[in-house]
């Protein structure tokens, strides 16, 4: 009986000893870490786990953790121009391990859990590619446009650390200075004065161009005035020539009803007038022959007759009654 309770407690202790085996060989990665593990069962270059865990077997797997967390790796380094000017340059680069299977695969085997490995990677290569990429460009370029060398170093290194299974996350340049700095001040000094001169040149084409236009709107509203004035006096002179024909008109109607002293028209006068000439024709020329051998006493003694005539006509006048 102690034989077999012996027995009993020996497979238990066994089987629990089993059990805390394989709970010490599963293994879960953190929220910024990977497994890779490698062995019987797991293909040539291993498996990734990442969010999930798994049971990695004792002597026939093995498990490498990856940190997937981001590196800041600052830059300083000197290199010359391509127009042989000296210059300090300094950034700041941030990569991480990718998060593709495949990139963590070509990472992991690298650098495994040391970021310092890959912070030490990381900026010697920029390092390098910062170097010769300042030797393509002139320290003006690089002074007037800083975004042309960030974008080129860039696109230059992400490749190279695509290799590698490393992401980019981000790079700048933070100063860029000449050696004994007096390159940059008297380059920036020549700007500013171009960039016066400029603004002095804008300044004084926009104050040409206003004058121009103010002159113009003057021109334009003397124009108009000009305008109005002749249409005013269009319009006074077509008045004024209304006028004198209302003026005329009413004149010859004033004319043709106006009566004479003798009670007859200007219809009348005009038609004695023709009578008198139609009578002297009828006549003929011995009357005016007699009349013009009269001598002066016949002319008088004529007028005579005609005045007492003329009086004798007048009392029996109305007006003179």
């Amino acid at each position: 009986m102690t034989a077999i309770i012996t027995a009993v407690v020996v497979v238990a202790v066994l089987l629990v000893l089993v059990v805390l085996l394989l709970l010490s060989r599963y293994r879960v990665p953190g929220a910024e870490e990977a497994f890779i593990v490698t062995g019987t069962g797991k293909g040539h270059q291993g498996k990734v786990y990442r969010g999930t865990g798994t049971f990695v077997l004792p002597v026939v797997q093995r498990a490498t953790r990856v940190q997937l967390s981001s590196i800041k790796a600052d830059l300083d380094t000197s290199t010359p121009a391509n127009d042989g000017i000296e210059l300090k340059v300094r950034g700041v680069a941030v990569v991480k391990v990718g998060d593709t299977p495949e990139d963590i695969l070509k990472a992991g085997p690298r650098f495994g859990d040391d970021l310092n490995r890959v912070k030490t990677l990381v900026t010697e290569q920029l390092s390098g590619e910062l170097r010769s990429i300042v030797g393509t460009m002139t320290a003006k370029s690089i002074l007037v446009d800083r975004q042309q060398l960030v974008d080129q170093v860039a696109q230059s290194i992400k490749e190279i650390l695509a290799n590698q299974g490393l992401l980019l996350d981000s790079f700048s340049i933070n100063d860029v200075q000449d050696s004994d700095g007096q390159y940059f001040s008297d380059l920036a000094a020549k700007e500013r004065s171009d960039q016066a001169a400029i603004a002095a040149q804008s300044r004084a084409e926009a104050h040409r161009v206003a004058e121009q236009s103010r002159i113009a709107n003057e021109q334009a509203i003397i124009e108009q005035q000009r305008e109005l004035d002749i249409q005013r006096e269009a319009a006074r002179q077509a008045t004024d020539r209304a006028a004198a024909e209302a003026r005329r008109r009413a004149s010859a109607r004033r004319g043709r009803t106006t009566p004479y002293p003798g009670g007859e028209g200007q219809r009348g006068r005009r038609a004695e007038r023709a009578s008198a000439r139609h009578s002297a024709r009828r006549r003929g020329p011995s009357s005016r022959r007699g009349r013009s051998v009269r001598g002066p006493a016949a002319r008088r003694g004529a007028q005579g007759r005609d005045h007492r005539r003329g009086r004798g006509q007048g009392r029996g006048h109305p007006h003179h009654r």
